[in-house]
């Protein structure tokens, strides 16, 4: 066949074909990428800063800090518990912490559990009996679940 007989002269030119270069970007596409990561970094700043320094951010940090002081025996339990429930009632933005408290939509459908949790808190915080380490660390554990869901 004669297209396997070419030779290297006959195709010569092929090999000189450049490939295309990409076109510089114009001022305006630099613009907008500039500000898409601006904006992207500012998002992220914004919600790293209420995750750390909102009322719940800092109520979580301080129960956490308040639980591991506990552990280390640094304060009675009942300290602990009275502590844990300043801390809880700056952290939803409470005046006090009872049943009556007006739950959010969200979470009327765990008014049962509500109502447990502050049982067991009001057990915890006015009864003289001797509080053990579980049920203490389950107060801790179910505060912190309750900053979370709260709105």
């Amino acid at each position: 066949m004669i297209v396997e007989n070419m030779t290297l002269e006959k195709i010569e030119g092929i090999y000189d074909i450049q490939a295309l270069t990409p076109q510089p970007l114009s001022t305006a596409e630099h613009i907008l990428i500039i500000l898409s990561f601006t904006t992207c970094i500012l998002l992220l700043a914004y919600f790293f800063w209420k995750y750390v320094y909102s009322r719940k951010g800092t109520a979580r940090r301080n129960i956490k800090k308040l639980f591991k002081s506990y552990q280390a025996n640094n304060i009675t339990p009942h300290d602990a518990v009275y502590q844990l429930c300043s801390h809880l009632k700056h952290g939803l933005n409470l005046k006090q912490i009872s049943i009556d408290n007006t739950l959010t939509t969200n979470l009327k459908i765990r008014r049962n559990e509500w109502h447990l949790f502050i049982e067991k808190l009001n057990t915890l915080r006015y009864n003289n009996i001797n509080k053990t380490e579980q049920e203490i660390k389950n107060a801790f554990n179910e505060s912190l679940f309750w900053l979370k869901l709260w709105r």
